[in-house]
Protein backbone atom coordinates (compact mmCIF):
# COMPACT_ATOMS: atom_id res chain seq x y z
CA UNK A 1 0.00 0.00 0.00
CA UNK A 2 1.41 3.38 -1.02
CA UNK A 3 0.64 6.37 1.13
CA UNK A 4 1.73 9.96 0.76
CA UNK A 5 2.26 10.43 4.48
CA UNK A 6 1.36 8.30 7.43
CA UNK A 7 -1.09 9.62 10.02
CA UNK A 8 0.24 11.48 13.03
CA UNK A 9 -1.04 11.17 16.57
CA UNK A 10 -0.51 14.44 18.48
CA UNK A 11 -0.90 13.81 22.21
CA UNK A 12 -1.84 16.98 24.05
CA UNK A 13 -0.45 16.06 27.47
CA UNK A 14 -0.83 17.27 31.02
CA UNK A 15 -2.60 16.60 34.30
CA UNK A 16 -6.24 17.38 35.05
CA UNK A 17 -6.96 21.14 35.08
CA UNK A 18 -3.80 22.05 33.11
CA UNK A 19 -5.92 23.35 30.21
CA UNK A 20 -5.79 20.63 27.53
CA UNK A 21 -9.37 21.27 26.38
CA UNK A 22 -8.90 25.05 26.36
CA UNK A 23 -5.66 24.66 24.42
CA UNK A 24 -7.38 22.43 21.86
CA UNK A 25 -10.21 24.93 21.42
CA UNK A 26 -7.69 27.73 20.88
CA UNK A 27 -5.41 25.80 18.53
CA UNK A 28 -7.67 26.41 15.52
CA UNK A 29 -5.65 29.26 14.11
CA UNK A 30 -3.13 29.52 11.30
CA UNK A 31 -0.54 30.81 13.76
CA UNK A 32 -0.87 27.81 16.09
CA UNK A 33 -0.81 25.31 13.25
CA UNK A 34 2.35 26.87 11.86
CA UNK A 35 3.97 26.92 15.29
CA UNK A 36 3.17 23.24 15.79
CA UNK A 37 4.29 22.45 12.21
CA UNK A 38 0.92 20.94 11.30
CA UNK A 39 -0.71 21.53 7.92
CA UNK A 40 -4.25 22.86 8.20
CA UNK A 41 -5.14 21.11 4.92
CA UNK A 42 -4.46 17.74 6.56
CA UNK A 43 -7.26 18.13 9.10
CA UNK A 44 -10.43 16.10 8.65
CA UNK A 45 -13.14 18.58 7.61
CA UNK A 46 -10.66 21.31 8.64
CA UNK A 47 -12.43 21.12 11.99
CA UNK A 48 -10.16 20.80 15.00
CA UNK A 49 -13.11 21.39 17.35
CA UNK A 50 -14.84 18.26 16.12
CA UNK A 51 -11.62 16.31 16.50
CA UNK A 52 -11.17 17.58 20.03
CA UNK A 53 -14.72 16.53 20.87
CA UNK A 54 -14.06 13.12 19.35
CA UNK A 55 -10.88 12.77 21.36
CA UNK A 56 -12.61 13.52 24.64
CA UNK A 57 -15.03 10.64 24.06
CA UNK A 58 -13.23 8.08 21.91
CA UNK A 59 -9.75 8.42 23.32
CA UNK A 60 -10.91 7.22 26.72
CA UNK A 61 -11.66 3.90 25.06
CA UNK A 62 -8.70 3.77 22.67
CA UNK A 63 -7.70 0.24 21.84
CA UNK A 64 -5.29 -1.47 19.47
CA UNK A 65 -7.96 -2.10 16.79
CA UNK A 66 -8.86 1.61 16.67
CA UNK A 67 -5.23 2.67 16.40
CA UNK A 68 -4.52 0.03 13.74
CA UNK A 69 -7.50 1.30 11.72
CA UNK A 70 -6.29 4.92 11.92
CA UNK A 71 -2.81 3.79 10.93
CA UNK A 72 -4.03 1.76 7.94
CA UNK A 73 -6.74 4.01 6.52
CA UNK A 74 -6.10 7.62 7.55
CA UNK A 75 -3.05 8.71 5.56
CA UNK A 76 -2.21 12.42 5.88
CA UNK A 77 -4.38 12.81 8.98
CA UNK A 78 -3.11 14.63 12.03
CA UNK A 79 -5.22 13.57 14.98
CA UNK A 80 -5.08 15.63 18.17
CA UNK A 81 -5.93 13.63 21.27
CA UNK A 82 -6.06 15.02 24.80
CA UNK A 83 -4.00 12.74 27.00
CA UNK A 84 -4.36 13.20 30.76
CA UNK A 85 -1.16 12.17 32.48
CA UNK A 86 -1.77 10.61 35.89
CA UNK A 87 1.62 9.22 36.78
CA UNK A 88 4.13 6.40 36.87
CA UNK A 89 4.89 3.58 37.10
CA UNK A 90 1.85 2.42 35.05
CA UNK A 91 0.52 5.37 33.11
CA UNK A 92 -2.78 3.90 31.83
CA UNK A 93 -4.29 1.47 29.31
CA UNK A 94 -4.09 3.99 26.44
CA UNK A 95 -0.35 4.40 26.90
CA UNK A 96 0.04 0.63 26.64
CA UNK A 97 -1.69 0.82 23.23
CA UNK A 98 0.20 3.88 21.96
CA UNK A 99 3.80 3.52 23.13
CA UNK A 100 4.93 0.70 20.82
CA UNK A 101 2.52 1.26 17.93
CA UNK A 102 4.19 2.19 14.61
CA UNK A 103 1.93 5.24 14.08
CA UNK A 104 3.92 8.47 14.00
CA UNK A 105 3.40 10.30 17.27
CA UNK A 106 4.45 13.40 19.13
CA UNK A 107 3.62 14.80 22.55
CA UNK A 108 2.65 18.42 23.09
CA UNK A 109 3.38 18.87 26.79
CA UNK A 110 1.37 21.67 28.37
CA UNK A 111 2.85 23.23 31.48
CA UNK A 112 2.34 26.02 33.96
CA UNK A 113 3.94 26.66 37.31
CA UNK A 114 2.72 24.46 40.14
CA UNK A 115 1.21 27.47 41.92
CA UNK A 116 -0.77 28.41 38.77
CA UNK A 117 -1.91 24.80 38.41
CA UNK A 118 -3.23 24.77 42.01
CA UNK A 119 -5.05 28.06 41.31
CA UNK A 120 -6.74 26.40 38.31
CA UNK A 121 -7.71 23.38 40.41
CA UNK A 122 -9.44 25.62 42.95
CA UNK A 123 -11.48 27.31 40.19
CA UNK A 124 -12.87 24.00 38.93
CA UNK A 125 -15.53 21.81 40.45
CA UNK A 126 -14.12 19.55 43.14
CA UNK A 127 -12.31 16.58 41.63
CA UNK A 128 -11.27 13.39 43.35
CA UNK A 129 -7.62 13.49 44.38
CA UNK A 130 -7.07 10.26 42.42
CA UNK A 131 -7.92 12.04 39.15
CA UNK A 132 -4.65 13.97 39.52
CA UNK A 133 -2.52 10.87 40.06
CA UNK A 134 0.97 11.57 41.36
CA UNK A 135 0.80 15.16 40.08
CA UNK A 136 -1.12 16.29 43.13
CA UNK A 137 1.75 15.59 45.51
CA UNK A 138 4.70 15.30 43.11
CA UNK A 139 4.13 17.84 40.32
CA UNK A 140 7.69 18.23 39.04
CA UNK A 141 8.61 14.58 39.59
CA UNK A 142 5.63 13.34 37.53
CA UNK A 143 6.42 15.66 34.61
CA UNK A 144 10.07 14.57 34.64
CA UNK A 145 9.08 10.90 34.70
CA UNK A 146 6.72 11.52 31.76
CA UNK A 147 9.53 13.09 29.70
CA UNK A 148 11.76 10.12 30.57
CA UNK A 149 8.97 7.77 29.43
CA UNK A 150 8.67 9.60 26.10
CA UNK A 151 12.45 9.42 25.68
CA UNK A 152 12.39 5.68 26.44
CA UNK A 153 10.05 5.10 23.48
CA UNK A 154 11.73 7.70 21.20
CA UNK A 155 8.59 9.82 21.02
CA UNK A 156 9.41 13.45 20.18
CA UNK A 157 7.83 16.21 22.24
CA UNK A 158 7.59 19.95 22.56
CA UNK A 159 6.84 22.06 25.62
CA UNK A 160 4.10 24.68 25.52
CA UNK A 161 3.68 27.38 28.15
CA UNK A 162 -0.06 26.94 28.58
CA UNK A 163 -0.82 30.63 28.73
CA UNK A 164 -3.33 31.65 26.06
CA UNK A 165 -2.75 35.34 26.77
CA UNK A 166 0.81 34.84 25.47
CA UNK A 167 -0.45 32.79 22.50
CA UNK A 168 0.90 29.49 23.86
CA UNK A 169 4.64 29.93 23.29
CA UNK A 170 6.80 26.90 22.60
CA UNK A 171 9.50 26.84 25.30
CA UNK A 172 12.88 25.16 25.69
CA UNK A 173 13.31 22.23 28.07
CA UNK A 174 15.42 24.33 30.44
CA UNK A 175 12.62 26.93 30.68
CA UNK A 176 10.13 24.13 31.26
CA UNK A 177 12.21 22.82 34.19
CA UNK A 178 12.50 26.33 35.66
CA UNK A 179 8.74 26.78 35.36
CA UNK A 180 8.17 23.60 37.35
CA UNK A 181 10.12 25.10 40.26
CA UNK A 182 8.04 28.30 40.40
Amino acid sequence: MTRSRQPTLELICGPSCIGKTTFTKNIDSKYCFEKLHVSIEDQVYNNIHGMAHMSQRAFRLLNLNMLDWIYAYCANLTLFLCYRIKGPPKWDHRWDVIKDHPIKKRAIILCVSESEWHRRIKKREPLEKESFGTFYDQYKYTYIKWVEELDRYNIPYIFIDNNKENNYPVIHKSDFLKMLDE
